[in-house]
């Protein structure tokens, strides 16, 4: 297969070849001359947004368990353990990257919530890799 625009119809009927090629690089894909995409891999990503991660504040509460979030993007966990309570973070970014990725639309329209759009990508897509993302102060 070339480079250039793949057809949808092309790339059902040769679906092993084009899994074979994306492994090296990306693909275009169009559905009736219209709505184009690109089929990435991952380590493509990871590579791209490798410098991207997320800058962590935990703070203990005055005896009353421990605050924490992330600088620039607003969400805030507080529990009675550290643990807890970074545990707590992580799920809701987790969900926050979603709802970002989903209504993209929506959010592009607001510039400073873009700024944290490659963190919030990098999260969608590693969510398993979080500890690799989130750097403690």
């Amino acid at each position: 297969m070339t480079q250039g625009v793949h057809t949808a119809t092309e790339v059902r009927k040769n679906w092993s070849d084009i899994i074979d090629i994306v492994q090296n690089r990306p693909i275009k894909v169009s559905r009736n001359n219209k709505n184009t995409f690109s089929l990435i891999p991952l380590y493509m990503w990871e590579l791209l947004l490798a410098d991207y991660s997320l800058e962590l504040t935990i703070e203990e509460d005055e005896g009353e368990g421990y605050i924490a979030s992330f600088e620039g993007i607003d969400l805030i966990a507080a529990e009675g353990t550290k643990e807890d309570t970074i545990e707590d973070l992580k799920e809701q970014l987790i969900e926050y990257a979603e709802e970002v990725i989903e209504d993209l639309h929506f959010y592009a329209r607001d510039s400073e919530r873009m700024k944290k759009f490659p963190h919030l990508l990098k999260v969608w897509l590693f969510p398993d890799n979080l500890d690799t993302i989130i750097k403690s102060k």
